[in-house]
């Protein structure tokens, strides 16, 4: 058994995937969250394990908090690079001064490496792991172990306003956001292909929520010594291309789909309009549609590491077996 702390594991998305599915495999776990400004009103526990209400500038009520921990993981979504930096340095400050610890997992939960240099919101990521590695080394602590996951892109935006998430939640598996909608609407029969500059069409990897916290728990009981020196995990549930959704969809689906296909040069389009929009006035919805449009060029482009990547979680962990895309798609919107 692994005592593992997940800060800001209240989320109903990542965090409550990575919880549950670590209560399950047997492990124990606690849940940082921040304090409240009206505690009276704080919530004991989420997704069945216990919350523990921390001050991340105070590191020692953080390390009072995960006394007894073997591994903390962050799914903090902190705006900010900065403040995001210094919020995960202190975590691993608090970490790294228990007498438990040995491993840290710092806030990713995103595409690839290589999308890291070509997204802009995805900049900083790079730099979090560097500096996370550079403290532990500078620790001493020749025991701890620093990775980040990275996941691709969430299958359960296939998902989105489809009529069964009513009576089926795990669906969405808590996924509430309209970040992908100009690019993945079934419902409307949007889903334009992605391809490069040669058209032919792109490979992207993606995972459903659930299973990156199945592949999370297990990961976390590898033995010491075995995550790898990179610092970087990858998971890969499945790997395709939009061509197959759309022929899942359509041929089996029975849904209708507009042939439509997006670029680089496309994107590119996309997310120079976007600035000129944000540079009269700021406007969330047309900032995430920039970032959007960057993070499609990475599709668009293929690359390996990029859009898609191995699935060195699943290679370590094999005993994990995640959602297979036809069948989600079949699930999702029926099959005739």
């Amino acid at each position: 058994m692994v005592h593992v702390v997940v800060a800001g594991g209240t989320s109903p998305t990542l965090g409550r995937s990575i919880v549950t599915a670590c209560i399950a495999a047997g492990h124990q776990v606690t849940v940082l969250s921040r304090t409240p400004s009206d505690s009276s009103s704080a919530a004991e526990s989420a997704h069945g394990a216990p919350i523990k209400y921390v001050s991340y500038e105070d590191v020692s009520s953080v390390k009072s908090a995960i006394s007894g921990a073997n591994i903390v993981i962050s799914v903090l979504k902190i705006i900010g690079d900065e403040l995001n930096i210094t919020t995960h340095l202190n975590l691993l400050r608090a970490t790294l001064a228990t007498d438990t610890a040995t491993r840290f997992v710092p806030s990713d939960w995103s595409m690839y490496s290589l999308a890291h240099q070509q997204v802009d919101l995805l900049a900083h990521k790079a730099t979090l792991l560097k500096e996370c590695q550079q403290l532990a080394a500078s620790s001493e602590r020749t025991d701890f172990e620093v990775a980040q996951f990275e996941n691709g892109g969430f299958l359960n935006y296939f998902a989105q306003k489809a009529p069964s998430v009513a009576a089926k939640p795990h669906l969405l598996a808590g996924l509430d956001d309209d970040l992908m909608l100009e690019y993945i609407d079934i419902s409307q029969g949007i889903l334009p292909i992605p391809v490069n500059a040669d058209g032919d069409s792109a490979t992207v990897s993606m995972t459903h929520i659930d299973d990156v916290g199945k592949y999370v728990a297990a990961v976390v009981a590898l033995p010491a010594g075995s995550w790898p020196q990179s610092g970087i995990i990858s998971i890969a549930g499945n790997t395709f291309t939009y061509i197959e959704v759309r022929h899942i969809v359509e041929r089996e689906c029975g849904i209708t789909l507009q042939h439509a296909t997006i670029d680089p040069d496309e994107c590119d389009r996309r997310k120079k309009e976007a600035d000129a929009k944000l540079a009269g006035e700021f406007d969330l919805a047309t900032f995430k549609s920039g970032m959007v449009a960057q993070m499609q060029k990475v599709t668009c482009q293929g690359a390996r590491g990029g859009a898609w990547a191995d699935n060195e979680a699943g290679e370590v962990c094999p005993d994990v077996t995640p959602v297979d895309l036809r069948e989600y798609l079949h699930e999702v919107w029926g099959k005739q």
